[in-house]
This record gives structure tokens, sequence and C-alpha cells, in this order.
């Protein structure tokens, strides 16, 4: 089948047949003919696509495994990786692709605190490739983003110490909210120790002067 876009397509078979047998249970005169036979059939093509692990996120450093689905067998592919889609970080070239359309090959993610990597698969003979990612056939692509786990770990750290320097203002605050309030308290213990006092001494002196 010739290479073609992803897709449904149908497929004409047909071959001319003659004979000059004789027919089953048929013994004198010579039998021949000739004619065409034809059938169809439905075939869709798959596109092409790779599975990338980890995904989508890649620790800095790190193993990647790229899968690849649904390229032609018995070809090569070759395999490019960009950081932030212009740097080429790494290369694999002539990777077999098995029988069943599938490949498997491994690469290093830099070592770098952050960035995107774009993975490009792609068949080495450029006639096994028709159409463009992620629908065509012998070509497909990826996105993962790289992850620094010290930035990570540093960056939660940053958040909890803010997070904290937060919550000991709001107490800070809540301390002299507490704070005033119990001056206030006091100050209307007083008043009422006072108006007490003064309460008993009209009390004292009403009764003296029964």
């Amino acid at each position: 089948m010739p290479v073609v876009q992803p897709g449904t397509y149908t497929v004409y078979f047909n071959g001319t047949f003659w004979s000059n047998e004789y027919p089953p249970g048929a013994n004198g005169t010579a039998y021949s003919s000739n004619g065409t036979l034809y059938t169809t059939a439905s075939v869709t093509m798959q596109a092409s696509s790779i599975t990338v692990t980890p995904s989508p996120y890649v620790p800095a450093g790190s193993t990647v495994s790229v899968t690849g689905q649904y390229f032609y067998p018995g070809t090569t592919v070759n395999i490019n990786v960009y950081l932030n889609g212009t740097t080429l970080v790494a290369s694999i070239t002539n990777v077999p692709v098995g029988s069943n359309g599938e490949f498997t090959a491994t690469f290093t993610a830099p070592n770098v605190q952050s960035g995107q990597l774009l993975i490009v698969a792609e068949e080495t003979n450029t006639k096994y490739i028709a159409g463009t990612p992620p629908n065509a056939v012998g070509n497909a692509t990826a996105i993962v983003n790289i992850t620094n786990v010290h930035v990570v770990i540093i960056n939660l750290l940053n958040k909890v110490l803010g997070n904290l320097t937060s919550m000991n203002a709001t107490l800070t605050a809540v301390y002299g909210a507490v704070q005033s309030m119990s001056s206030i308290l006091s100050t209307v213990n007083k008043a009422v120790l006072s108006v007490n006092s003064t309460v008993q001494s009209m009390n004292s002196t009403l009764s003296n002067m029964q």
C-alpha cells in the first residue's frame, strides 16, 4: 500500500483469469474462458504516535523512555529532542521499528532548572512520511516539562516560610487585640469597683442618718 496520510481508504483488488481446463465432470469439448475478478476492502491508516515516560513532568537529569506506535515495520526511526523547541539536547539515530510497528528508545533529560522538551520521532527514509503531526504517518511529536527536584523543594519551603510569616503576623495581631481587650477589661473592672465603693459609702451615710 502506498504511503498516505492517516484516514480510511477503500482498496480495490482485481485480477484477470483464463482457463482451458475441462469443467468438473465434463469429457469431450475443451472449456475456455476469460474474465476479471475483483473485490474491495476498507483500510484504516493509523496516525503514528509516541508515548513519553515519565509524563507530563520529567525530572532534570533523569532517564526518559520514548515508545512509538504505528510506524512502518522493518524501517528505522530518528529521534531528536529539543529544549524549549529550539536547542537540540539529544539525538538517537536509526532506532529499529519492530514487526508490530513499534519501537522503544531512551535518552537523558538535560540537567536544567526548568524548561520544555519537544520530542520528534520520524522515519529515517522520508518516503515513509506523509502528513504533519499529529495527523501524520511516519512522523510524531510529544511535549513534556522538566522539573528540578531541588528547585521544587526550595519553592515549597519558600511558600511554607511565607505562610508561617503570614501566620505569625496574624497571631501578633490577635495577641495585640487580646492585650487591648485585657486593658479594657481592667479599666471596666476598676470602674465597677469604684462604683461599688461609692454605693457602699452612700449606704453607710444613709445608715448613719437614720
